[in-house]
């Protein structure tokens, strides 16, 4: 959760000095650096509708 896009889920791709860079699933969006200034929390994935992928 961020303080500008409220809930979004996006992967880590990468940690950078002073912000993380994300994507999304889906390859029509581009990754984007969201600011650690900007982050509220973050969650961790833990399940899906195939379970048997895990």
């Amino acid at each position: 959760m961020t303080s500008n896009d409220g809930i979004t889920y996006k992967r880590l791709k990468s940690k950078n000095s002073g912000s993380i860079t994300v994507s999304s699933d889906n390859t029509f969006y581009e990754p984007y650096k969201i600011p650690f200034e900007e982050i509220l929390e973050v969650w961790k994935y833990a399940s899906g509708i195939f379970p048997e992928e895990f």
